[in-house]
């Protein structure tokens, strides 16, 4: 059985072990190895990202778990486990900047392994603020990105629809292939009501979210939790899937 693990900064356990620390070593102590620890599962595999934003989320889930099925693993061996990201977060390409400056590091966000973002050269922006960069290139680019996202794209209704089209995109894409999963939010409550929401069982509270349940949590310098919530939080979500029984 292996458990998959699709989501942003709060599923990849960054800054877990340090302030500021975005190594693929956290997600060891995030609350998907304690779910599939728990749960006696064989392998989990957690591909999330720091600052992912969610069309990331569910274009990469999709892709990783037909991945997974064209390797020959049976839907009846794989169990998924999405954490929707802010509204506030976009993707943009950055393969003019990496022309310009071939030696440049094209992971400012985050030191993860994203084979996509490599392929395409794209880059995470938040409309709140850009992210751990290294260097003042970087900044800048990111930070003119924003300025334009926030001038032109950006809407909140509009951000909710598209939201919303994605966890329908990524839902129905598991329903049809017969794949349990469950779906919860990370750091951005479903603030606009959506029946189809309210009617899925398989959607963990999706009035709340991972950050704001853990409000009296450690926070690090960059917004993420410490282990303690994390181990915490993977109960919460086992004890709602026995309950459940979906898993």
């Amino acid at each position: 059985m292996i458990l998959y693990a699709i989501g942003d900064n709060l599923t990849s356990g960054a800054e877990i072990l340090n302030d500021r620390d975005m190594e693929e070593s956290n997600k060891a102590y995030a609350y998907p190895m304690y779910m599939a620890n728990k749960l006696k599962y064989d392998e989990c595999d957690n591909k999330a990202i720091a600052y992912a934003p969610n069309e990331w989320i569910a274009r990469r889930g999709l892709l990783d778990i037909q991945g997974l099925l064209d390797k020959g693993y049976k839907a009846e061996d794989l169990r998924v486990i999405v954490g929707w990201a802010s509204i506030n977060r976009s993707e943009i390409s950055i393969k003019e900047l990496t022309r310009r400056n071939p030696g440049l590091d094209k992971e400012f966000q985050t030191a993860h392994t994203s084979t996509e973002q490599f392929m395409f050269d794209t880059m995470f922006i938040d409309i709140d603020r850009t992210t751990d960069g290294d260097g003042e290139l970087a900044l800048k680019y990111g930070d003119m990105a924003r300025d334009f996202f926030l001038d032109y794209t950006w809407e909140h209704g509009l951000e909710y629809e598209k939201w919303y089209s994605q966890i329908l995109f990524l839902q129905n894409y598991l329903e049809n292939n017969n794949i349990k999963y469950l779906f919860h939010n990370t750091g951005h409550a479903c603030d606009v009501k959506a029946k189809f929401l309210e009617n899925n069982i398989r959607y963990y509270k999706p009035e709340d979210s991972f950050k704001q349940w853990a409000k009296d949590y450690e926070t690090r310098a960059l917004g993420g939790l410490v282990e303690e919530a994390h181990g915490d939080y993977a109960d919460l979500l086992l004890e709602y899937i026995n309950k459940h029984e979906l898993f």
